[in-house]
């Protein structure tokens, strides 16, 4: 009897812990939300998969897409790099990260993108 209150409670967890994550829609002003310099918005990771399934950006100019998703947080002569997710977990260095990266061609249209995590 008990694993079965151990069981119920650890999918109740699991229930609550994933209702955070839910998803929402793209919001420019809720994608550039900061808490501070080395943490992209908390909204970012909830509003990824609308932004890429409803929006138009391969295509876009590099300028056309920085001012729909603002500052990039790195570029180069290829790419553009937004931080979807860094997570420190009290850490001096990030333990994850998940990105989401643009590239684009020497006239500056965006040809693609990919999201990229690294876990240490």
């Amino acid at each position: 009897m008990r694993n079965s209150y151990v069981i119920l409670l650890g999918m109740l967890l699991m229930a609550n812990g994933c209702g955070s994550k839910k998803a929402i829609k793209f919001e420019q002003k809720k994608w550039n939300e900061t808490i501070n310099r080395s943490s992209p918005s908390p909204n970012r990771e909830r509003m990824l998969n609308d932004l890429l399934e409803n929006h138009k950006l391969v295509g876009l100019t590099c300028n056309e897409l920085i001012s729909l998703l603002g500052d990039p947080n790195w570029n180069d002569s290829a790419s553009l790099t937004y931080k979807i997710v860094v997570d420190f977990r009290g850490d001096i260095d990030p333990v994850y990260t998940k990105s989401l990266e643009f590239y684009f061609s020497k006239d500056s249209v965006i040809t693609a993108f990919d999201i990229i995590e690294l876990a240490n």
